[in-house]
């Protein structure tokens, strides 16, 4: 669960600060002319994308359940990857998995806590939320002790052979993962659009499947 109120609060405003910088910084590339009521037509926009997300968050916060008993949205990534895991040959012997916002999250909470013998080759996460999730320690596996003097960021899970972090500077919901996380290797995408439709135009465009295939294939 949330730590309450004030950290839902915190979260919201986050998002909310990080599309005000966004925007901030494409206006200024516009023309002098842009009017008030188009900035303000942004709003309810901006508005409705984070109360879908916070909707999200809280839908499965309090319904993921524990290890013993899984709750539904669990349960139905963790069949999707069993599947994945029992389509694996000798030609194709490596897991994959894309994840893309909210999704980052549950995956890193199931590759964690409830399912750490999944063997991952890679991990992308797309416009995701999952360093924020952990600096506000929401996953099972969340350690309050670090960041430390002893431990600055927390270490990229064992079962985890590589992490790609892939994110939009403009992206109101998605945050690189290298100040929380050791081991990742993030990399800004440009969606080429307004902060407010970023979020959902990743896969959209072939480059960011050409770029992701080459990172891939990097090693």
């Amino acid at each position: 669960m949330l730590g309450g109120p004030g950290d839902i609060l915190n979260w919201l405003k986050t998002g909310a600060i990080k599309f005000e910088q966004a925007a901030t910084g494409v206006l200024r590339g516009l023309a002098r002319g842009v009017s008030r009521p188009a900035i303000h037509a942004l709003r309810p926009a901006k508005t409705l994308q984070l109360g879908y997300l916070f909707g999200d968050v809280c839908v499965y916060l309090q319904t993921r359940g524990d290890k013993n008993a899984p709750g539904p949205i669990v349960r139905r990534v963790i069949a999707a990857l069993d599947r994945a895991i029992t389509a694996k040959s000798a030609a194709d012997p490596d897991l994959y998995i894309v994840a893309h916002s909210m999704g980052g999250n549950i995956v890193y909470d199931i590759l964690t806590y409830y399912r750490p013998d999944v063997e991952c080759a890679a991990l992308v996460t797309v416009g995701s939320q999952v360093a924020l999730f952990e600096e506000m320690k929401l996953f099972r596996t969340s350690d309050k002790t670090v960041p430390s003097a002893a431990q600055n960021k927390v270490p990229r899970p064992a079962n985890i052979g590589r992490w790609i972090n892939v994110y939009d500077d403009l992206d109101v919901l998605g945050f690189t993962t290298k100040a929380v996380f050791e081991g990742t290797r993030n990399f800004s995408f440009d969606n080429d659009t307004l902060p407010i439709a970023s979020h959902g135009t990743y896969f959209e465009y072939p480059r960011f499947h050409e770029r992701l295939r080459a990172r891939l294939t990097e090693r």
